[in-house]
């Protein structure tokens, strides 16, 4: 639940910077085809950049920024968090409703966006049908027309096509066809009815639809009287309903229609307001896409992973006549291009034992067992991963009835595991970070260290050995 919040979240507040930027500089303005693209450029950055995550490690001392802190804080975990149920007792949750709500309206934009399609299909095989060059000219009585779908013209016979009138609106609703408009809105009612409950999509939706009308009345205008068609878009507009997928002619974007039609065309400032949507885009994508790690975090955990250094290894025979074995080996940690360690034996003056039957003195060189140990990495180029679906892995191993065997109440448990991924592919080190209690991270512990062989991490190339942490919420319910 705490990831699809997050989600939404990064949804809302990206779109909303976007909507923001074009209701300050750019609507309003004969900028149509830039317009049209940075809308749908908004649906698709707003609804991509969530996913998308990019590691980025910044060191943290007192004077760090407040909000550098918080966004380490935020992206600390690397993995998507996978959520287990289990219940007490039969009945609804509070979580199951929500997730019920959603799906529900979610399906009745959808059906509503299918039913829209069906109308028209049904309006296209019932009616006469005539082929003029790749448009499709549909006969129809609907009192909303003309209006297009796609290839589709729907045409009334109520409109004179030979007069200078219908002209200009069959130059209208060719534009719509040519520049593939209908694409624009089905894309956008699709992505709406997913996210319903953003309200920048229907804003920017329904701006996109009015951009597409701005852009088809320059064309149908260009030729003629700019006046002139404005009178024609008053004296056929009134009373004409708002049609869904479609273009029709005659729409309730009367006033701005007409505005845009006797606005300058062009601007001193046009070029400025369109190159300042450049860095905008790319804010935006830094914001929601690099994920802030601490690099003192990491340097703490390689530090804590690592094998201790192995000491001085004396034979039996002689231990009781040394001294307390010091360590001779130190291991230093290779550049950053190498994932390996690199052992370098000091020299250490050999122990003198004498023998109280020769009375000579024998030299005892005490063997040096020195062990390279590869580097355990947190940031690396590639990280590791599961080689099949990592969150099905987990939601079909795990116990969700562990928490409540052991007595736990009902609510939202998490646990965090770290564990280590090395060169072959093999998961080690497999430690509790955060535990709740009610033995989860025991049970989290065990589903991970049986997921078999991962995909190992890639650093410069080479396999490496590195780092992943996996929250795990259960949830706990009653009826």
């Amino acid at each position: 639940m705490k990831t699809i919040a997050i989600y939404f979240l990064q949804l809302f507040l990206c779109s909303g910077l976007l909507y923001a930027y074009y209701l300050l500089f750019l609507k309003n303005r004969r900028l149509h085809r830039f317009n049209r693209f940075f809308l749908l450029g908004s649906f698709v950055l707003s609804m991509a950049v969530p996913f998308i995550k990019v590691p980025f490690y910044v060191s943290l001392t007192k004077d760090s920024n407040i909000s550098i802190q918080t966004l380490v804080k935020y992206n600390e975990l690397l993995l998507p968090e996978v959520i287990v149920s289990s219940r007490q007792s039969s009945g609804p949750e509070g979580v199951q409703l929500w997730y019920l709500l959603y799906i529900s309206v979610a399906l009745f934009f959808f059906v509503k966006i299918a039913a829209g399609i069906l109308a028209l299909v049904k309006k296209r095989v019932n009616s006469n049908v005539q082929r003029w060059h790749s448009i499709r000219i549909i006969e129809t009585k609907d009192p909303s027309a003309p209006y297009s779908f796609f290839n589709w013209l729907f045409w009334t016979r109520s409109v004179d096509e030979y007069s200078e009138a219908g002209q200009k609106i069959l130059r209208h609703e060719c534009h719509h066809i040519r520049q593939w408009h209908s694409a624009d809105v089905l894309f956008t009612e699709i992505l709406t009815a997913m996210a319903w409950m953003n309200p920048f999509f229907w804003l920017m939706k329904n701006e996109l639809k009015a951009v597409h009308e701005f852009s088809a009345d320059a064309f149908a205008a260009r030729d003629a009287d700019e006046f002139e068609y404005a009178a024609l878009l008053v004296t056929e507009a009134l009373h004409i309903k708002q049609k869904l997928l479609v273009h029709p002619f005659y729409n309730n974007q009367l006033k701005r229609r007409i505005t845009m039609l006797t606005n300058a065309a062009h601007h001193r400032y046009y070029a400025l307001r369109q190159w300042m949507a450049l860095p905008l885009f790319l804010i935006a994508a830094t914001l929601f896409m690099v994920s802030c790690q601490s690099a003192d975090q990491q340097t703490k955990q390689t530090k804590d992973s690592q094998a201790p250094v192995p000491a001085v290894v004396v034979h039996d025979s002689t231990e009781k006549a040394l001294s307390p074995a010091v360590p001779e080996t130190t291991a230093t940690a290779a550049p950053a291009t190498d994932s390996v360690k690199v052992s370098v034996k000091k020299f250490t003056p050999p122990k003198i034992v004498k023998d109280a039957g020769t009375k000579e003195a024998k030299r005892l060189d005490p063997p040096v067992v020195i062990r390279d140990e590869p580097e355990v990495f947190t940031k690396v180029d590639q990280d590791a991963r599961y080689s099949g679906d990592w969150s099905r892995y987990l939601t079909q191993n795990l116990r969700g009835e562990v928490p409540v065997e052991n007595g736990a109440n009902p609510g939202n448990y998490q646990t965090i595991i770290q564990f280590v991924v090395d060169v072959e592919g093999n998961v080690s080190d497999v430690k509790v970070i955060k535990d709740p209690g009610y033995g989860m991270g025991a049970e989290a512990v065990r589903a991970i260290k049986q997921s078999g062989k991962w995909k190992p991490a890639m650093m410069n190339g080479k396999n490496v050995k590195a780092y992943r942490k996996q929250p795990i919420t259960f949830q706990v319910t009653e009826g």
